[in-house]
């Protein structure tokens, strides 16, 4: 959780969804700023990790039913080494972006395991039912985001 990227959004929409339907558990793994972490200990329903080594996240990936991806700071049009991970799984992704018409947004649109939403809490509890319905769903990994593919991929440009 890095500067520019903001998830206390996405929380306050949650805590007033865990307060109305049934409860949801948020996971953040990783090192998290202590200022973050005072800030995120005010939701009972967050879970904070440590980072742990790549080889424990499948497993990790594969019990949540939902991975989310927060986007980088406005005009950045990096697609973060994430969701090469994530697009490797199993599992939908909720896209939480600052603006959908950046090239990301744009990009991972044409996914149909991505959902795309403003960060804002009015378009999240908006398209709360539609989070909830792809959160059941499986997916089939994307062969050109494993690392074996994108490894030969960028061989084939060296040579």
């Amino acid at each position: 959780l890095t500067s520019g990227r903001n998830p206390f959004v996405l929380l306050n929409a949650l805590k007033k969804i865990n307060a109305i339907e049934r409860k949801c558990i948020v996971q953040f793994y990783g090192n998290i700023p202590v200022d973050v972490q005072e800030q995120l200990r005010d939701y009972p329903f967050v879970e904070m990790y440590e980072s742990v080594d790549f080889e424990y996240m499948p497993s990790i990936f594969s019990s949540a039913s939902l991975l989310l991806y927060l986007s980088n700071k406005k005009g950045s049009s990096q697609i973060p080494g994430k969701l090469y991970d994530y697009m490797g799984t199993s599992r939908p992704i909720l896209c939480l972006v600052s603006d959908l018409s950046e090239s990301t947004s744009l990009f991972l649109k044409q996914f149909k395991r991505c959902v795309v939403i403003k960060n804002s809490e009015t378009e999240i509890l908006k398209n709360w039912h539609m989070i909830e319905n792809i959160s059941i769903q499986n997916f089939i990994p994307e062969h050109k985001f494993s690392p074996r593919y994108v490894a030969s991929q960028v061989m084939n440009l060296l040579q």
